[in-house]
């Protein structure tokens, strides 16, 4: 990959950090057990720190960070304001809504995994990668027990 297509790359995987971050922070103040409040605020975190630490490299790389989300991300979460005015806002959709950032960012980390990075980089990019999946996992688990709980 050559250095701006690496620039480039790095911006998307901010983007969805930004994304993630946002979703995250939204279902962790609407959600309604002890349990998905600490992950989804666990998980925000994680997204902030992973997009400081891929605006640095940028930074590194000459290129200038745009820590801002994507369009899609910002009218997905006025979605789920509007949902929570409507009082449509169950632990469930919660988990909906943050298995679909789950997707997107594994969708975006597997695309730039795919193309050629330097070492260093793909070591960082890899373990993002890797907290996101574990989290998938997680959300998965989390939903699977809550389908038995109300069975």
């Amino acid at each position: 990959m050559q250095e701006d297509e690496t620039i480039n790359a790095l911006r998307l995987l901010v983007q969805a950090c930004v994304d993630g971050e946002g979703e995250y922070s939204d279902c962790a103040r609407h959600a309604q057990t002890v349990e998905l409040r600490e992950l989804f605020a666990y998980r925000a975190q994680a997204c902030r720190e992973e997009a400081a630490e891929l605006e640095g490299i940028l930074r590194d790389l000459g290129g200038r960070p745009e820590h801002r989300g994507s369009v899609l991300g910002a009218a997905h979460r006025s979605w789920m304001a509007i949902r929570s005015t409507l009082g449509v806002n169950g632990d469930g959709v919660l988990l909906d809504a943050c298995e679909r950032v789950e997707e997107v960012t594994l969708m975006r980390y597997r695309g730039v995994l795919s193309g050629s990075l330097p070492d260093s980089i793909r070591q960082v990019v890899l373990k993002h990668y890797e907290l996101a999946r574990h989290t998938r996992e997680q959300l998965q688990a989390l939903r699977a027990r809550m389908v038995i709980e109300a069975g």
